[in-house]
């Protein structure tokens, strides 16, 4: 089966190759429903597939929103850029968008998103009859009805998630972040209402935040069910969090795996509870995001003031240079957290002092975490990107 590992930005990229991926998937600034992400810009992507096909790694280029009719132009131009460099494959959500594909770029590979929602082998053959060589079925799938796509005559390939975040909404389909946040994950800035509290019957719970999803122990049922490639959800982590699921599953697919570490490890990299998702039934979805996780660093043993600057002091000295700091008291369920940029600890023999900026409580317990990627700060235009290739 095929590792396919997230790269949100060049950095993961190259983490995801080094760390045994056999596929990587990313986007461009264009139709990528994770624009959040740094993504990659047309001289970065040529970069990355020619050090991936040099490895005899594959990359796969996202082009996975909802597209306007005024846009049908410039989706065109992405798919002429995408032809013209050669990518392994498309994923692509809309439906027009992959006309416009099998009937001018017959050379593009294409696959159909998770978002289009297949949940059954008609669809699948369908699918393969209008030309995606592969299909990524609806995450609502439990491990029988995986099994069972595959009951149809000429079925193409099946790519199923196996790991990372889970949407409450339909294969993703979410309008929640539209009403809520007042902007549509369906086109790429998904604003995550479903991980916050509401309120039912005096209650104040995330009742639509899902648990992460982990399917590292099921790897010989997806096997069976003739799978031809295990999707890591991340395109918003960083390059640690992808080397580290990546070799993961990587040493789980030679057949090396212990559960209980792999469960501790990947609990590192996620503030909520990790489960199987529908494959194994619907009874354990949703989860309440976890206070206490991650490498645990020690306490805060005390608060002082210096010059009108606050700092904590702490029972701990180091911490790697690339990982964020989570702070926990038990009066503050929803965390600080200072990331890497702020996370300078100056050593004061076994101790360390760091500054608070008036958020870090006495006492406070102190766990290292893995941080997503930052968020790209300068947009790119379509028409001022530099690129020879254009529409004709």
């Amino acid at each position: 089966m095929e590792l396919l590992s997230p790269a949100g930005s060049p950095e993961s990229f190259k983490a995801a190759v080094e760390s045994g991926a056999n596929a990587v998937y990313l986007g461009l600034p264009w139709f990528n429903a994770r624009k959040p992400a740094l993504n990659f810009t047309p001289a970065t992507l040529k970069s990355a597939l020619e050090e991936a096909h040099e490895k005899g790694v594959k990359v796969y280029v996202t082009l996975n929103t909802d597209i306007k009719v005024s846009e049908i132009e410039d989706a065109a131009k992405v798919l002429k850029l995408l032809d013209d460099l050669k990518v392994d494959a498309v994923i692509i959500k809309d439906l027009g968008l992959f006309y416009i594909a099998r009937k001018f770029f017959p050379n593009l590979e294409l696959h159909f998103s998770t978002q289009l929602g297949i949940a059954n082998s008609y669809a699948a053959e369908a699918s393969k009859q209008i030309g995606a060589k592969r299909v990524i079925p609806a995450r609502e799938l439990n491990s029988r009805e995986i099994e069972l796509l595959n009951n149809g005559k000429n079925i193409p390939e099946i790519e199923v998630f196996v790991q990372g975040s889970m949407c409450f909404s339909f294969s993703g389909k979410c309008l929640l972040s539209s009403w809520v946040g007042g902007k549509s994950a369906n086109r790429g800035v998904c604003q995550a209402p479903c991980r916050l509290k509401y309120s039912s019957d005096n209650r104040e719970f995330p009742f639509f935040s899902m648990k992460d999803l982990n399917l590292a122990s099921n790897l010989d049922k997806l096997k069976k069910a003739q799978v031809s490639s295990l999707k890591i959800e991340g395109r918003l982590k960083n390059p640690g969090w992808v080397s580290s699921i990546t070799s993961i599953y990587n040493s789980a697919l030679n057949g090396v795996i212990d559960e209980e570490k792999t469960k501790e490890e990947l609990q590192k990299y996620s503030g909520r509870e990790m489960g199987e998702g529908f494959f194994s039934g619907t009874t354990d979805l949703t989860a309440q995001h976890m206070a206490k996780f991650g490498s645990f660093l020690g306490e805060v043993v005390d608060l002082v003031s210096e010059n009108g600057i606050e700092y904590a002091i702490l029972n701990f000295n180091k911490k790697s240079p690339e990982t964020s700091m989570r702070f926990v008291s038990d009066e503050d369920e929803f965390l600080t957290i200072i990331h890497p940029d702020n996370c300078l600890i100056v050593p004061d023999g076994d101790k360390g002092i760091i500054k608070t900026e008036g958020r870090i409580k006495k006492n406070s317990l102190v766990y290292e975490v893995i941080p997503s990627i930052p968020q790209k700060t300068v947009p790119i235009q379509l028409e001022k990107c530099g690129m020879i290739w254009s529409w004709k």
